[in-house]
């Protein structure tokens, strides 16, 4: 993109100034680019809020969960938390019921 820009083509004589200028383009555009990227964050997350009061967004789903949509998931999630009150490890527990470390954690600290 940047090699598109007809200023970054032209040479101006002294290869110092040359330089000094297309950095500083370069690092205009960049500005100028994280800026409109925070924009967009900040607009998405105002219309998310806005969307969280209506009632229309809930997020993503949790898969592991004792409401969880999908029974199996929902027997993966009782079966840890009955290790865990047994006190079995962490990574014992992952690889018995095939499901990550962290998974369990959030299991674990959700209930």
């Amino acid at each position: 993109m940047i090699t598109s820009l007809p200023m970054m083509n032209e040479v101006i004589g002294n290869s110092l100034l040359d330089k000094f200028m297309k950095d500083l383009i370069i690092q205009i555009l960049a500005m100028i680019s994280e800026q409109e990227r925070n924009e967009s964050k900040r607009r998405q997350a105002q219309g998310i809020q806005v969307a969280k009061e209506k009632g229309i967004y809930k997020g993503r789903p949790v898969l592991y969960s004792p409401n969880a949509k999908d029974p199996q998931k929902r027997l993966v999630y009782y079966r840890v938390v009955e290790l865990l009150e047994q006190g079995k490890s962490i990574s014992t527990i992952a690889k018995e019921v095939g499901i990550t470390r962290q998974t369990i954690y959030r299991i674990k600290n959700s209930k």
